[in-house]
This record gives structure tokens, sequence and C-alpha cells, in this order.
């Protein structure tokens, strides 16, 4: 129910009892005031025969990419989309208004849009008796956000080329992608490589610990001596795996840095 102030003064907070001129006594309303010449909604009583159910899906969307100086800028658009299911009374025709949250920084749209509060948009939908109704609000918010190309990872990188809307912008992220699992995969190449001399050079080191606890002539100290041997034929083909491994990844590591300069 909509009460409008139409004289010159504020009408005071208060109750407000609602009588029907067929059934008498209604019910109440909680009144917070009215300036002068504006108008308020009053809800006094629940209309238990018209059931409205709501869903709500949550969407992104990067509306717009650019790459400058080796930034992506990204525009991003968070959607929300609400839908009212209305199933209207059996006995007679009603009007309906639907009280839709705001929320700040985001702007709504909707068919049904009625008038607005500074918290609630209303919106009204007319459903026959028996019928149903269906009213959709969509929320939306842009965010721009910006990210350093050389920090980012492969992964981040298709996902930025597979919700692009320029096809130009999609090939740049995918090549640069593809470059840098290039780059990851020699990265990890080198820390195995690493890794592996490490555990060479401490086996080598309990050999020599053994070695030096055994009499010098025995079966037992040749047998060191041969592992010995084997652990720095060992040390010495993974030193020439690590050099290779470290050109590899610094070549792959300059091939990104020239990509993302001649963006």
């Amino acid at each position: 129910m909509f009460l409008r102030n139409d004289t010159e003064a504020s009408l005071p907070p208060g109750i407000v009892t609602v009588y029907d001129g067929a059934s008498g006594y209604v019910g109440d309303a909680q009144l917070l005031g009215i300036p002068a010449g504006e108008s308020r909604m009053a809800s006094f009583a629940s209309d238990r025969k018209v059931e409205i159910t709501t869903e709500t899906k949550p969407h992104e969307i990067l509306g717009k990419a650019a790459i400058t100086d080796g930034i992506l800028r990204t525009t991003t658009v968070s959607r929300i989309t609400t839908t009212y299911a209305i199933k209207g009374a059996a006995d007679a025709k009603r009007t309906v208004l639907i009280e839709h949250p705001r929320r700040d920084g985001w702007q709504m749209s909707s068919d049904a849009l009625d008038s607005a509060t500074p918290t609630h948009y209303r919106l009204r939908a007319t459903v026959e008796a028996g019928g149903k109704s269906t009213v959709r609000t969509v929320m939306e918010r842009s965010r721009t956000e910006n990210f350093a190309l050389i920090d980012a990872s492969a992964d981040a990188l298709y996902v930025w080329a597979g919700s692009a809307t320029d096809d130009e912008t999609t090939k740049k992220l995918k090549a640069l992608a593809a470059l840098k699992r290039e780059a990851i995969t020699a990265e990890r190449t080198l820390e195995n490589v690493r890794q592996a001399l490490e555990r060479t050079a401490g086996d080598q080191a309990r050999i020599r610990d053994n070695l030096g606890s055994v009499p010098r002539e025995s079966a037992l100290a040749e047998r060191y001596m041969r592992m010995l041997e084997e652990q720095e034929n060992r040390i010495a083909s993974l030193g020439e795996e690590r050099a290779r491994a470290e050109t590899e990844m610094e070549r792959l590591s300059g091939e990104v840095r020239a990509f993302i300069d001649g963006l």
C-alpha cells in the first residue's frame, strides 16, 4: 500500500491500521514518517495466496583486454541475474511489488522497474488469477585490473586468452603462455638435475666416510673405491646436464622477456 503526503507538513512516525470495507481489519503497518509531498510504501499483511521463488545466478565476463608495456589491463564485468517466479492467487488478479536490494557500485536493469528507494529497487508485476509471471533483474559492475605479464603463470595466460574478445590479444596471450610453459619445463628440469647432484654428492660423502672406516687393502675398500669412481662419473655427467639445462632455461627466459617487450 502506498501512502502519499499531500499536506504541507511532514507526517510523524507511527502505526497505521488498515481496514477493508468487506472483511474489516486487515493488519497494522509501521510508518517511519512521510515528508511533505513524498510517498512511502506501507506493508501491513502477507498475502499467503501468492507464492514467489527466487533464483540468483552470478557470472563474470572478461569484457576487454589490452596489452601495453608488458602490462595486461583487463576489464571484467560481474553480472548477477536474479529471477523472481510468481505464482498468483487463485481467487483474483494481483499486483505484486518486489523490493530488490541495491548494491553499492552496481547498476541494475529490469523491465519491471517501477520505482526505487535509497536501499531497494521496486519491481512491479501483474499476475492474473491462477496465473504465473516472471520478473528478472540484472545487476552489473565493471572493474579494471592490471597484471604484469612477466609474473603471470601459463595457466592464467590461457584463461585470459580464452576470455578475451579481441582475436589479436587472444593470439598473443596463447603464444606467450606456450613460451611460459616451455620456460617452466626448463626450470623444472634444471631443478631436478640440481637435486640429483645434491643426492649424488651426499652419497659420495657417505662412501668416503665408509672407506675411511675399513682396512685399505680389504675387499670392502676396493668395493668402496669402485663406488666412488661411479659416483665421480655420475657427478661429471650431471654437471654437463646442469650446464645444458641452465643454458636452455636462460634461452627460454630471454625469449619470454623479448616476446613481452615486443607486445
